[in-house]
């Protein structure tokens, strides 16, 4: 602690949310105002057989099986948790990526892009279906938000001031990810970087065909 003299700004300095400082110190950032958190997890074991797989991957890039995400309103880019959700998605003919031979590699290079089509769908639609539930819990009073928001500093008012903000983030998101889910057939994917990567991706020069 220390002393501040009467009149001067007090500044406090934290990595919380908007909804935290709240709660806290009865608060709110105005240059946070559009932020939500958003807590996005692995499926349970019994639904996920490559759950502890999966958890292998998330320890090794520093992350939880359920992370929480600062979703942003705004023009920004949502890459990071559309990684997160491919790997949250990763199952069938994809779980090859899984095995102990590629697996410390999984989070820094084979999903930091899109890794087939099936999974950037499922991917896609999870992020999108897990912001829809944040906004309907938030309910369905928006109009009475915002003007409450616009009120003398109650609890009340800032109350409302957080839901308007948290509403603007997960939309922006939803219509990030939207825009993600429509650009999904022009990607490209694994098997097209693999081979492209390996001077593949090109007719087979007649040099190389060995007779058989």
């Amino acid at each position: 602690t220390c002393d501040v003299e009467a009149g001067a700004p007090v500044v406090v300095a934290t990595e919380a949310s908007p909804a935290e400082l709240l709660l806290r110190h009865g608060r709110l950032p105005l240059r946070r105002a559009g932020e939500c958190e958003l807590r996005l997890a692995l499926k349970p074991a019994e639904e996920d057989n490559l759950r502890l797989d999966k958890e292998e991957v998330l320890e090794k890039a520093g992350l939880s099986p359920a992370q929480l995400w600062t979703l942003r309103a705004g023009n920004l880019d949502r890459s990071e948790v559309l990684r997160y959700m491919r790997l949250v998605e990763l199952g069938g003919m994809d779980a090859f990526i899984l095995e102990a031979i590629f697996i410390n590699d999984v989070w820094d290079y084979h999903i930091a892009e899109p890794f087939s089509p099936a999974n950037e769908d499922a991917a896609c639609d999870a992020a999108i279906a897990a912001c829809e539930a944040a906004l309907e819990r938030l309910g369905a009073d928006e109009a009475g938000d915002v003007d409450a928001a616009d009120g003398e500093g109650s609890r009340a008012s800032k109350l409302a001031a957080l839901r308007v903000g948290e509403r603007a983030a997960l939309r922006d998101t939803i219509l990030w990810l939207r825009l993600e889910r429509a650009a999904n057939e022009g990607k490209e994917y694994y098997q097209e970087r693999r081979l492209r990567e390996l001077n593949l991706d090109r007719p087979v020069d007649p040099d190389e065909i060995v007779p058989v």
